[in-house]
């Protein structure tokens, strides 16, 4: 089983720029190299901070950008409580 991952994205609502450089910039780049090098993998998992401020926005964002990848993208969500996945693109 082959997984790629990608870690702390910190999205931004609107695409601005975070400590000078584009996040979503940053985060096309990756999957360019994924799908230029990965595109076999089985998923997709996605770690850390996903979206800096954690808004609807910078999620979406996240969303419309891993409708490119071929394999399932899925994000680790923690809580103190509990542990899970989410599907964040992918079959249903």
């Amino acid at each position: 089983m082959k997984i790629v991952q990608l870690s702390d994205l910190h999205l931004t609502a609107g695409g601005e720029a975070l400590f000078g450089s584009s996040p979503r910039e940053r985060l096309d780049l990756a999957i360019d190299s994924i799908l230029q090098s990965h595109a076999d993998a089985n998923f997709c998992l996605l770690t850390g901070d996903l979206a800096d401020a954690g808004s609807v926005a910078a999620y979406a964002a996240l969303a419309d950008a891993l409708r490119r990848l071929p394999m399932p993208a899925c994000a680790r969500c923690c809580s103190l409580a509990a542990t899970s996945f989410i599907s964040l693109s992918g079959p249903p």
